[in-house]
């Protein structure tokens, strides 16, 4: 973060000369220094559709939210990600497994719930 400050700085004056050059640049620099999430969907063959919460996804701005998705009995997200290793679908519903800060809150199997944390993490 830091080092992405001191380059700001060094290139201010051409930033302000060329600022649509810099778009790309600012965009890239804000993904490296903010806040990351990652939402683990482990489907199940009942509870909350996928889709739906993609839409809600979708609704919100969560530019840096990382989504990794499996389907019942397909091991691609512990291979492809990590963070998904472990998480299972809860009593066969979708289940969701929201990460901020190193570190994942309880999994839910209701939208209202995901929401809700969701909610939790803007305060």
């Amino acid at each position: 973060e830091e080092r992405g400050y001191q380059y700001l700085k060094a290139h201010a004056g051409q930033i302000e000369r060329y600022p649509s050059a810099y778009t790309q640049y600012l965009i890239a620099l804000d993904y490296a220094s903010a806040e990351k999430s990652e939402l683990v969907l482990r489907r199940g063959e009942m509870g909350m559709s996928p889709d739906t919460i993609r839409q809600e996804i979708a609704g919100r701005f969560e530019p840096n939210m990382l989504i990794a998705e499996s389907c019942p009995n397909h091991p691609q997200p512990d291979q492809l990600v990590a963070l998904a290793k472990g998480k299972t679908a809860h009593n066969n519903k979708t289940t969701a497994y929201l990460c901020r800060k190193q570190g994942c809150r309880e999994p839910v199997t209701e939208l209202k719930a995901l929401v809700g944390q969701l909610e939790e993490e803007r305060t």
